[in-house]
């Protein structure tokens, strides 16, 4: 048995390291059940109204699309970048741009082949169209080193049970100061 005190201690140096294998503020990292639950507070929470457009890899991993996939009820459109010899490129990701694109939502790694997203080429496409970025990082996080200031990702989500070696339904999130500003939160909690 632990005390209140000690629990919430080990929670914050919990958040401290997930902050720095995701190079991240403190303020920024939560966490969440999986990699899922993190893009569905991405999906539900940002500023999204009808006729707006989100950008998916053709072939991602369903986490990453079928949260999407369901904003299409309220006018949502899902985009799908047409992926080359299964592999996500800039050029594929910038065609699909429109005036009305207002979320580029990337895998880090594919789960499939194990290709590294050019996250730095996606995250200036998605500034300069002024989208938000989301990136699915289970794949990657834990083994791969990742810093989401400075690439500027808005919300990272990653379950922790592939290289973050821990067990299923526990995940590391981490909002941007800008994504926290205008998410609207749907679920809440003690903690």
């Amino acid at each position: 048995w632990r005390s209140d005190s000690q629990m919430e201690n080990s929670l914050q140096r919990c958040r401290e390291l997930g902050a720095q294998i995701l190079g991240a503020d403190i303020d920024d990292v939560m966490y969440g059940y999986n990699t899922g639950f993190g893009i569905n507070l991405a999906a539900f929470g940002l500023p999204l109204k009808s006729g707006d457009e989100v950008i998916v890899a053709d072939n991602d991993f369903p986490a990453n699309v079928y949260p999407w996939l369901a904003l299409r009820e309220r006018g949502v459109v899902v985009r799908f970048a047409k992926t080359e010899k299964r592999w996500l490129t800039t050029e594929a990701l910038k065609a699909e741009i429109t005036s009305k694109t207002k979320v580029i939502a990337v895998s880090f790694v594919q789960f499939y082949n194990g290709v590294k997203a050019p996250l730095q080429e996606f995250s200036d496409l998605a500034k300069a169209c002024g989208a938000y970025f989301v990136v699915d990082g289970i794949q990657g996080c834990g083994v791969e080193p990742i810093n989401v200031r400075e690439l500027e990702i808005d919300v990272f989500s990653a379950g922790g049970q592939k290289w973050l070696l821990s067990p299923s339904g526990i995940g590391l999130i981490a909002v941007s100061q800008r994504a926290r500003e205008v998410i609207r939160e749907s679920m809440f909690s003690w903690f």
